[in-house]
C-alpha cells in the first residue's frame, strides 16, 4: 500500500518523466500494455481485489488511459475472460473450462464501451490440443500427432511444423508446451522421467521460418530457473539473469519485507542457443 503500481510516461531518453496513473490499494496493473495507432491511448487490464464476508473476490476491467489528459475510462468487465494479446484493431480474449477453450475478438469500441464478438472465432478441446494467440498468430499444438499449426489472423497464412522427433509426453500432466514467439523463434518444452523418477524438462527453440530445431538448451538464471527470453532486441534476447534483494515497506505501519527485484541483460541469440552465459547487463538505477 505504500508502493502502489504506477504508469509513467517519459521522453525516449528518460527525461520529462510524468506520472499518468497510480493504482489504489487492492489494485494491480497489466501484465501487458497496448496502444492505438496514434499512441494517444493506452489499454491495459486493471485488477481490483476486495474482501467481504463471502471471501476475496477479483474484478478485471479492460481500461483505456488517455496519454495526454491521464483520464482513465473503464471499457468492459473481463473478469470471466483471459486476455491474450492485441491483433489488428482488436483484442483476443478467451474463456476456458475443464474441457475446452473459446477464443473471441474484443473490439475497444468508443470512449465508454467495448464490443465482444457474439461467437468465438476458434475453439479447441484441451485434452487434444493446446492453443494460444500471440503476435497476430494462433498457435495450435496437437498432442496426438506432435504437430504445431500456426495461422496468421490478419493474413490467413497457415504453416505446420512436425515436432515428433523431439516430442516427449510421459503422461497427460506433462505434455509439451510452447512459449513465445520471440521474433521468429518459439520455445518448445517437453518433459522426461529421470532414473530417480523425477519429471525433468527439455528445452529447444523452433525456428518458425525454416522449421529447424535448436540443440537442447540448459541456460539458467542465478536462481536455477531456465532462462526464457522476454523480448527481442535486434539480434539479441532480453532476459532476466539475476536478482537483487531489496527491503521495502509493504504496509501502512511501514512493515518491511525483503523482495527480489529482477536484473535484466541482453544476450546474443547465438549465445542463447548454445547455452553460453555471455550476459550484457542493462543498468537500472532505481534500486
Amino acid at each position: 500500500s505504500n508502493h502502489p503500481a504506477c504508469i509513467w510516461i517519459a521522453d525516449a531518453n528518460g527525461e520529462n518523466k510524468k506520472l499518468l496513473f497510480s493504482a489504489q490499494s487492492g489494485q494491480s496493473i497489466g501484465p501487458a500494455f497496448y496502444t492505438d495507432e496514434t499512441n494517444s491511448s493506452l489499454y491495459f487490464v486493471l485488477s481490483e481485489v476486495s474482501e467481504s464476508s463471502g471471501g476475496i473476490t477479483e474484478k478485471k476491467t479492460l481500461s483505456k488511459l488517455d496519454v495526454k489528459t491521464a483520464e482513465i475510462v473503464p471499457l468492459m468487465d473481463i473478469t470471466d475472460y483471459g486476455l491474450y494479446s492485441a491483433c489488428g484493431d482488436c483484442f483476443i480474449v478467451y474463456q476456458a473450462n475443464e474441457r475446452e477453450q473459446h477464443f473471441y475478438y474484443l473490439y475497444p469500441g468508443y470512449d465508454t464501451a467495448a464490443i465482444l464478438a457474439s461467437t468465438p472465432f476458434y475453439s479447441n478441446e484441451t485434452s487434444k490440443t493446446g492453443a494460444f494467440v500471440s503476435v497476430d498468430t494462433l498457435f495450435e499444438y496437437d498432442y496426438q500427432t506432435a504437430s504445431l499449426k500456426t495461422r496468421n489472423l490478419l493474413t490467413g497464412e497457415e504453416k505446420c511444423f512436425d515436432c515428433s522427433p523431439y516430442a516427449e509426453q510421459p503422461d497427460d500432466e506433462h505434455r509439451p508446451d510452447c512459449r513465445g514467439p520471440y521474433g521468429k523463434y518459439l520455445l518448445y518444452e517437453t518433459s522426461y522421467v529421470s532414473k530417480e523418477g523425477y519429471f525433468l524438462p527439455h528445452y529447444r527453440v523452433l525456428n518458425l521460418e525454416n522449421g529447424e530445431f535448436s540443440e537442447e538448451m540448459n541456460l539458467k538464471d542465478s536462481q536455477g530457473n531456465f532462462l526464457t527470453s522476454l523480448t527481442v532486441v535486434k539480434d539479441q534476447f532480453c532476459v532476466v539473469y539475476d536478482y537483487t534483494s531489496v527491503n521495502i515497506a509493504v504496509a501502512d505501519d511501514n512493515t518491511m519485507e525483503n523482495v527480489l527485484i529482477p536484473k535484466y541483460a541482453l544476450l546474443s541469440q547465438d549465445d542463447y542457443f548454445h547455452s553460453r552465459d555471455n550476459f550484457h547487463p542493462i543498468s537500472n538505477d532505481s534500486f
